[in-house]
Parts: C-alpha cells; sequence; structure tokens
C-alpha cells in the first residue's frame, strides 16, 4: 500500500514537475529574447559583454561539489532503509563542507579581485573598472548565498520537483521585473546586477523554508563523523567533486578565454549563442534529475529485471528528448539565422552566432539517448569513469579554445567548444558499455535513426525556404518556423514512433490518474 501511495505521488510530481519546467523554461524563452535585446539596446555591446563576463566569473567560483548528485544517492538510500538519523549526520556533514568551502571562495575573490588587469588584457582601463565593479556585486550575493545549494539536492531527493520548478518560475518573473526596472528608471550596469543578486537571495530564502518547514528536514550539525563513514562518502564524492568542477570550467570558462584573445564585442556575439544554447540545453534537462530517485532504489533494490526496467525506461525517456532537442535544431537550422538577424535589430556581426550555436548543440543532441544511464552509473558508483570523461573533455577544451580562438577568432573558439563536448560525450558512451554493459549500438538504433530518417525532410524543406524564399527576416521566420514545425510533428509521430510507442504518448497525455 504503502509502496503504491510513493509511486503515484512520484507520478504526479513528474507529471505536474515536467508541465512546470515547460512552462518555466518558454517563460525563460520569451523573457530571455526580449529581455537580452532590450538590455543590449539599453547598455550597448560592450557593457552587456561586461554584464556577461562578471556573471561567468563568479559562477566559475561557485561549485557545488556535485552535492545534488551526492544527496540524492545517499539520502534515498537511507530514506529507502528508514535511517532518518543517519540522513540527518549525512546533511549535516554536507553543510559544514558547504560553510568551509563558502570561506574558501571568499577569500579567492578576493585575490581575484586584484588580478583582473592582468588577466583581462583585451578590455580597456575602463571596461575593467566596471568589470570590477559588477564582480564585486555579484560576488558579495554569491557568498551569502552559497551555502544554501545542498538543499536543492535534499528537494530534488524528496521528489519536490513542484516547489522546485515554482521557485525557478519565480526568480524568473523577479529577474525580469529587474531588467524591466533598469531599463524604465534608467538605472546603471551596476543597478541590474544588484537586482539580479536580490531575486536569486530570494529563491534561496524560499528553498531553505520549504525544506525545513515543509519536508520536516533534520540537520545534525554536531554530527563529528568516523572514518568508515567519511571514506564512504568522500570515495564516491571525490569523483562527483571533480565532474561538477569540470562542468563548471566548461560553462563559465569560455567568456574568460574570450577575454583573452578577443574582444568584449565578441564576446557579446558568443553570449547570444551561448544564451540560445542554454535554453535548449535547459529544455533537454527538464526531466534529468526527476528520474534518479526511481534508478536509485530500483539499484538498491536488489529486485530481478531491474536492469531491463532501466533499459526500457532509458529507450522511452531517450526518444522523447531525442526527438525534443531534434525538433529544436532542426527547427534553428531552418530559420535560426533570421530569429538572430530579427533579434539583434538585422546586426550582422551576431550572424556568427548562428553557426556557433549548430556547433555547440551537436554533441548535446548526441547524448539524449544516454540520459537515464548516466543516472545509473552515478547510482552504482561509477562516478569515476564519468569525471575521467570530463577531464580529457575540459583539457581539450581549453586547448581548443584558446588555440583556434587565438588563430580563427571567435568562428574558431566554437569550433573547439563543439569538439570538446563530443569527445565527452563518446566517451561517456564507451563507459556505458564497459560498466553497465549497455548496448549502445542497440540503444541508439532504437531511439534515434527511426526517427531521424523520419524527419529529414523536414529538415529539406526548411533549408529549401531559407534560401529560396526573398521575404523580410521577420516573414520568414514565421514561414519556415511553421513549416518545419508542421512537417517535423506529422512525420515524427506517422513514422518516427512505433504504434507501441504512440499508444504509450496517448495514455500519457490523457490519462487522467
Amino acid at each position: 500500500m504503502a509502496d503504491s501511495i510513493a509511486k503515484k505521488k512520484t507520478k504526479t510530481n513528474v507529471i505536474f514537475g515536467t508541465a512546470l519546467g515547460v512552462f518555466s523554461f518558454l517563460l525563460n524563452v520569451v523573457s530571455g529574447i526580449l529581455v537580452t535585446r532590450a538590455i543590449i539596446s539599453y547598455f550597448g555591446k560592450s557593457q552587456y559583454g561586461i554584464y556577461t563576463l562578471a556573471e561567468s566569473i563568479v559562477s566559475l567560483f561557485l561549485l557545488d561539489l556535485g552535492i545534488g548528485t551526492i544527496i540524492m544517492k545517499y539520502y534515498c538510500q537511507y530514506e529507502a532503509k528508514n535511517e532518518t538519523q543517519k540522513a540527518a549526520d549525512f546533511l549535516g556533514l554536507v553543510m559544514k563542507i558547504f560553510i568551509i568551502a563558502d570561506l574558501v571562495i571568499l577569500v579567492a575573490f578576493f585575490v581575484f579581485y586584484f588580478l583582473i588587469d592582468s588577466i583581462y588584457i583585451g578590455l580597456t582601463s575602463g571596461e575593467k573598472d566596471s568589470l570590477r565593479i559588477c564582480f564585486t556585486i555579484a560576488a558579495m550575493f554569491a557568498v551569502v548565498s552559497f551555502p544554501s545549494k545542498p538543499f536543492d539536492g535534499v528537494l530534488a531527493a524528496k521528489e519536490d520537483f513542484i516547489f522546485q520548478k515554482l521557485v525557478e518560475i519565480i526568480q524568473k518573473l523577479l529577474s525580469v521585473v529587474a531588467y524591466i526596472l533598469v531599463i524604465c528608471l534608467k538605472l546603471n550596469l551596476y543597478w541590474l546586477v544588484a537586482l539580479i543578486g536580490l531575486s536569486s537571495l530570494f529563491s534561496v530564502i524560499l528553498k531553505i523554508w520549504y525544506v525545513l518547514r515543509k519536508d520536516h528536514i533534520r540537520i545534525n550539525y554536531r554530527f563529528k563523523p568516523d572514518r568508515a563513514f567519511l571514506k564512504e562518502i568522500l570515495t564516491f564524492s571525490l569523483w562527483v567533486v571533480i565532474s561538477s568542477l569540470c562542468w563548471t570550467i566548461y560553462t563559465y570558462l569560455s567568456p574568460s578565454i574570450l577575454g583573452i584573445v578577443c574582444t568584449t564585442e565578441e564576446i557579446a556575439v558568443f553570449s547570444i549563442a551561448a544564451s540560445i544554447y542554454s535554453y535548449l540545453v535547459a529544455f533537454a534537462s527538464i526531466t534529468n534529475n526527476y528520474f534518479f530517485p526511481t534508478i536509485s532504489r530500483l539499484v538498491n533494490s536488489e529486485k530481478t529485471g531491474e536492469k531491463s526496467g532501466i533499459m526500457k525506461l532509458s529507450i522511452f525517456v531517450g526518444k522523447i528528448q531525442y526527438s525534443a532537442v531534434l525538433l529544436l535544431l532542426v527547427g534553428f537550422a531552418s530559420c535560426g539565422y533570421e530569429f538572430i538577424m530579427v533579434w539583434m535589430k538585422y546586426d550582422a556581426s551576431f550572424s556568427i552566432a548562428y553557426v556557433g550555436m549548430l556547433l555547440l548543440s551537436f554533441a548535446l543532441l548526441i547524448s539524449m539517448p544516454g540520459t537515464v544511464f548516466k543516472s545509473e552509473m552515478y547510482a552504482r558508483g561509477f562516478a569515476k569513469h564519468l569525471a575521467f570523461a570530463q577531464i580529457v573533455s575540459v583539457v581539450f577544451f581549453v586547448v581548443l579554445t584558446f588555440l583556434l580562438g587565438y588563430f580563427f577568432g571567435l568562428l574558431g573558439a566554437f569550433i573547439g567548444i563543439g569538439l570538446a563536448k563530443l569527445l565527452r560525450v563518446l566517451l561517456e558512451l564507451f563507459f556505458y558499455h564497459k560498466d553497465l554493459g549497455t548496448n549502445i549500438g542497440s540503444l541508439y538504433k532504437k531511439v534515434c535513426l527511426r526517427e531521424t530518417v523520419a524527419v529529414l525532410p523536414s529538415l529539406a524543406i526548411g533549408l529549401l525556404l531559407h534560401f529560396l524564399l526573398s521575404f523580410s527576416f521577420l516573414v520568414k521566420f514565421f514561414i519556415i518556423g511553421f513549416s518545419v514545425l508542421l512537417s517535423f510533428v506529422l512525420l515524427s509521430f506517422l513514422f518516427g514512433f512505433s504504434k507501441q510507442e504512440k499508444t504509450v504518448i496517448k495514455n500519457v497525455i490523457v490519462r487522467k490518474r
């Protein structure tokens, strides 16, 4: 009975959490498109580049230490065994680690402040002064908020997906209000950084309140771990932390590298491609953490047939995610250039962002079928191999981005990042096969082959219209976008999915309970 109730709760949280996640994604896209254009018009490309650079520098230091994955693994394990005291002890240990890490980050921020002049040699003296002020403001809010990061992992472990997405929506709405206030009241760039920081701080307060008051989570700060407990946690955590560090470098180091070899205008152009790419990643990742608690319970349940269950889940989830990302990429390949031109007020200097976005996104599309298996790797304790894939990829990322960016400019940097991302995905697929026994060929055949062949005519239609139509960018965008969407959905549903998969999708959509 209890197991049935738990499954019903999980299903409800996943369904409504996904719906809110889609809404949050659409809100991010619409507000991002409108706000980014307005902010660039208001501040100019140089000031916007400084804002992007300051935010990326601060984010580079804010490692979450992979704590979300660590908490989900161990908290789910303790809850499944009804070991509430161990769960409280574990959270107490994690919180103390984050408080210590926060002090280290504070010192790092202080040191970095005095290195800005020598690092960002591509910036003018005035741009460096603006960067220092923006960096200081953003760093202050970051130091205050950082110790609360473990609460995100608790919310995911407790499957509170609905509340998580609601907080995301609230934070985004507050950010939009901040942008509007800055423009309407004609405030400077520093006000923008401060108001965005306040919106993030408010969301942090909401999460802390919910975890402590609603979920009634206990945290034992007085817990003193013994060697066995520390060894168990640290053995797994070390590699998760390294993976998290590599991901942070991947995500936030690019503007800093460009700040060395390129101009602030090129950083602004890069930020447009990176913003569109971040929307794609956000869309693809809406349900990523939703299945980790379920997979973790399956792995620890010792029930027979759990491997085949995970494979079926991976094929179903992978196919939906692959199809969704493929739709967006086919659409962007067809009318993305028109979209960027309209968004950036027909500024041709932003046109390279079109090619850059496609180069950044190819590896993401290839990784979609393995989403569930990545969670299984962590649940089974193979974090070391995922970290190895990240380390190799990051080394290539830094070397290729710097060298290609230096010799070929922004396009070279895009190529370097895209190749490094693809290398990481290929290494991860190798470890899925080696550690989990996954048949990669069979997985991709079942997830990708039929769907990709089915929608090729949609891509052909989009590209044909792109080159043949002679209307304005705005009119072409809507004509091509509608044509691609309609043809893709029809072809995908008619030929991309099997009869059984269509039945499952229909049941998920129309089922009331």
